[in-house]
């Protein structure tokens, strides 16, 4: 599964804590205004993340596997839709963490 890009990703709390991340995409992802966005440690397994419950995104650290590097560069899954959906093989190809983002 391809990225759609790359961020900084600077957590407010330590990585194995749920909290919110200051989120700075890197050029040239379309859109690079950083972003405050929740950040939930989750079990490695498939999810949807809608933007009804996360309007803006949501970074998603496995957990148990925190990034070790504060701050990390992530990849970033982009969607114009409604959703976004994550499958368990998305963390064998990213195991540090994923950011999911909507577009405006």
């Amino acid at each position: 599964m391809p990225s759609d890009g790359e961020a900084s990703v600077t957590p407010n709390q330590d990585w194995t804590s749920n909290g919110t991340a200051l989120v700075a995409p890197r050029p040239p992802f379309p859109n690079t205004e950083p972003r405050l966005l929740p950040l939930e440690n989750r079990a490695v397994q498939g999810m949807t993340i809608s933007r009804s419950r996360y309007p803006d995104g949501l970074v998603i650290i496995p957990r148990g596997n925190p990034p070790p590097t504060s701050p990390a560069m992530l990849p970033i899954k982009a969607s114009n839709g409604s959703e976004i959906r994550i499958d368990g093989d998305t963390y064998a190809e990213w195991p540090d963490g994923i950011v999911a983002w909507f577009f405006e």
